[in-house]
């Protein structure tokens, strides 16, 4: 039986697939990675995007075999993230692995608006216009040796009619 493990990286939206045996070890993880986004990822940490926390092969998380195992792979710890809102901006850090909707939570709250009407705003990458998918590692969005990203939170454009 395989494992099938979905790897996301800095700079990479889409997840790259990697099947390991099921008994596999956290050397075949690491090398099966590298090989996959042609890079050392060698002293790149990895995250487990269900629990959200740093993984390493003393810490790899209990898991059914026959489930996914879903990971992202960044050489930051931390991604240093602003958020814009008018004349308004507030920054926090989170690990790689969080997703658009937790900054989007944490933006809300920090701003000090209604939670309640978090799902009028939407993220978009500073100097877009793309929405993103709630579901997005942050990490993702990171590019070069930058370990930040910063958005624009608007208002999420209504049709009449």
């Amino acid at each position: 039986m395989a494992i099938d493990t979905f790897v996301t990286s800095r700079g990479r939206r889409d997840p790259i697939k990697v099947s390991l045996p099921a008994d596999f070890l956290w050397q075949d993880m690491k090398r099966a990675v590298c090989e996959a986004l042609s890079e050392d990822v060698g002293d790149w940490r990895f995250f487990d995007e269900t629990l959200q926390v740093p993984i390493d092969g003393d810490s790899i998380p209990d898991f059914d075999p026959s489930s996914v195992l879903r990971l992202h792979c960044h050489p930051c710890r931390r991604v240093s993230v602003t958020v814009n809102f008018g004349a308004d901006q507030v920054s926090f850090k989170l690990p790689p692995v969080s997703t658009v909707s937790i900054v989007l939570k944490r933006a809300v709250k920090k701003l000090g608006l209604d939670p309640d009407m978090d799902d009028a705003y939407l993220l978009v990458l500073l100097g877009s216009s793309e929405s993103l998918p709630p579901d997005t590692a942050i990490g993702s969005l990171t590019g070069g040796e930058d370990c930040d990203v910063e958005f624009d939170l608007v208002l999420e454009p209504t049709i009449n009619g």
